[in-house]
């Protein structure tokens, strides 16, 4: 059984780096500075940064104009971290939209920030005292997802997901992964060929 369970922790693994990558190589629609928040409002988009790593002060504002299967899509070079209490807020909501993290090293969230959309970090993610995650989930392609009295949530979402909501809290040991709400990768944007590669996720996970 552990032997199993190892082969499917790397199967996971693997499909979690096609997802990462198939979001790095998405097109720019938008270039920010490094920090975001302040009560700032963006529209559905991929957006890089000026600077390699970036952070999240404040309030950051979402908003998907009512439109249905869309996404934002943020990427990191480096790091992101945010400051405490800072949050990520969904306006305008449509169906099945969603929100994504690269992170190129590590990523941290401060002390009770309230945080929304799906990390994926090629190193580590931290996610420090009552900081919580909606509609996401935190993955770590390499090191480890270090959490303390924080919640990750699949479900919590503005808009509605046609999948269920699985438990959100995993912590998937294998050669470098750990892993936290990988068990409920919705799968929605064919489009992108994310669909086999964040299905199988789900699946993998729901063996372990």
């Amino acid at each position: 059984m552990r032997v199993k369970s190892h082969g499917v922790a790397q199967l996971a693994q693997a499909d979690a780096l096609t997802g990462y990558n198939t979001l790095v190589g998405l097109s720019a629609t938008q270039t920010l500075g490094m920090i975001i928040g302040g009560g700032q409002t963006l529209t559905t988009g991929v957006y890089d940064f000026s600077t390699p790593s970036a952070q999240l002060n404040g309030q950051l504002f979402l908003d998907f104009q009512g439109l249905n299967n869309a996404m934002i899509v943020f990427r990191m070079a480096t790091t992101l971290t945010t400051a405490s209490a800072s949050s990520v807020l969904v306006i305008n909501p449509g169906t099945n939209d969603q929100v994504f993290w690269t992170v190129g090293s590590s990523a941290t969230l401060g002390t009770t920030t309230a945080f929304y959309g799906s990390i994926i970090a090629v190193q580590s993610i931290t996610l420090n005292t009552l900081a919580t995650i909606d509609c996401g989930r935190a993955i770590a392609l390499n090191a480890a997802v270090t959490m303390d009295t924080n919640t990750v949530s699949t479900g919590n979402c503005a808009g509605i997901i046609t999948t269920t909501p699985e438990p959100a809290t995993l912590s998937l040991v294998s050669t470098g992964a750990v892993a936290a709400g990988a068990t409920a990768w919705n799968s929605t944007f064919t489009s992108l060929g994310l669909t086999g590669a964040f299905a199988a996720i789900r699946r993998r996970m729901r063996r372990l």
